[in-house]
């Protein structure tokens, strides 16, 4: 598969630049991955750029593909309803918005946007205000 998954240490998100098609593969072996640096650094914010990408399934596959989601991080322990996910595309990217819309049925949080920029400050919008109780 051709995909990067990094942890950005200074804005405690997870990334990942996927630059091969999306299909259930790729679900099976990039969210492993994705799994893997949530569980190391306690976040749930995820950004993937599908910009290169196309989505290489069918409509049926498109519905089902929140719970396949659900499913592979629930192997690893993760509940995917507790993650906060931004996709990066491009504009006429329309498999997307459907993936969006039954993401959204199945209770799972995912935002398209076309802009790295606004898909970060998001994510950053979302994280948990550390505030210090200590004197």
């Amino acid at each position: 598969m051709n995909f990067k998954v990094t942890f950005n240490e200074s804005t405690q998100i997870v990334e990942s630049r996927v630059h091969c098609d999306f299909d259930w593969t790729l679900v099976e072996t990039m969210i492993p991955e994705i799994g893997k640096h949530i569980i190391e650094n306690g976040s749930n914010l995820i950004f993937i750029d599908f910009r290169r990408s196309k989505v290489m399934m069918s409509t049926i596959k498109i519905y089902e593909t929140p719970r396949k989601i659900a499913e592979e991080f629930g192997k690893m322990g993760i509940n995917a309803q507790k993650l906060r996910r931004a996709i990066l595309i491009k504009p006429g990217q329309k498999d997307f918005d459907f993936l969006e819309s039954v993401t959204s049925n199945n209770a799972q949080i995912l935002k398209l946007f076309y802009e790295e920029e606004l898909a970060m400050q998001w994510l950053i919008s979302l994280r948990p205000i550390k505030v210090n109780l200590n004197n």
